[in-house]
């Protein structure tokens, strides 16, 4: 007995214990150990070891307040206090988690609004980086186009010495090319001017210069253009030609 009267005075409810559980227990312990108790001595040692293992202090006040004769009515009350409690802490749990997430969205609004600023910033970035490249591409194309039209104006041929174009496209050059092949024409303007020259030549070599003392002039005695100098040996006139082995010879007429 005197075990079970420690046990009693030992007992407190535990974390997952529920009130009719520890009431149902405190009953069972109170009967061991004052087995030979009156009814009415054992419902009350029930009763005041009941409320004295409840962990809630506010719920051990109220239950004493009450003044409740039994334990059957003490487990009662217990369990409306311990619903009540239970929905006031679920609320408080709700108000307490609004209330964090209002302050953790209230702490976290600056920190949004320099992200999204930041964004904005590094989209408008990248569209001015886009537009650069855009126009960096343009204008090499552009420049492109005006340094080959401009080396195309600046372009010379040396066959009819006209601007923007060269030898392999002049159709002056192609015409002659064509006509040389069928064997007509005179080779373009070149042609033209070698043709003229020649002639000239010709027609100076036609003609003997001869003078009374020593003169210089062309001939064509032997069939091809030359310089001679017209003089007499021994009575007899001569053609001497001039050839001093260079590709041009300028000669005086005073000695």
């Amino acid at each position: 007995m005197d075990l079970y009267r420690a046990q009693l005075k030992d007992r407190r409810q535990k974390a997952s214990e529920s009130v009719p559980e520890l009431g149902q227990d405190i009953r069972r312990l109170t009967n061991l150990a004052y087995a030979k108790a009156p009814s009415d001595v054992r419902k009350t040692l029930a009763m005041e070891n009941f409320i004295e293992a409840l962990h809630n202090s506010d719920m051990r006040i109220r239950i004493k307040q009450s003044r409740h004769k039994n334990l059957n009515e003490a487990v009662c009350l217990a369990v409306e206090l311990d619903a009540f409690n239970s929905a006031e802490k679920r609320r408080a749990d709700t108000v307490s988690v609004r209330a964090a997430e209002s302050r953790v969205s209230n702490e976290l609004s600056p920190v949004l609004k320099f992200i999204e600023e930041t964004n904005k910033a590094l989209t408008d970035i990248r569209a001015d980086i886009q537009s650069l490249k855009s126009n960096r591409t343009l204008g090499n194309v552009r420049n492109g186009s005006d340094s080959k039209s401009q080396g195309k104006t600046n372009m010379r041929c040396y066959y009819c010495y006209k601007e923007g174009h060269i030898k392999k496209k002049c159709y002056a050059f192609l015409n002659a090319q064509k006509k040389k092949r069928t064997g007509q024409g005179n080779g373009g303007p070149k042609g033209q001017i070698k043709q003229q020259e020649s002639g000239q030549e010709k027609k100076a070599g036609s003609s003997n210069v001869i003078s009374n003392s020593s003169s210089m002039g062309s001939t064509n005695l032997t069939g091809q253009s030359g310089m001679f100098l017209t003089a007499k040996i021994n009575d007899k006139e001569v053609n001497l030609l001039v050839d001093t082995g260079a590709t041009i010879c300028l000669v005086a007429h005073t000695w």
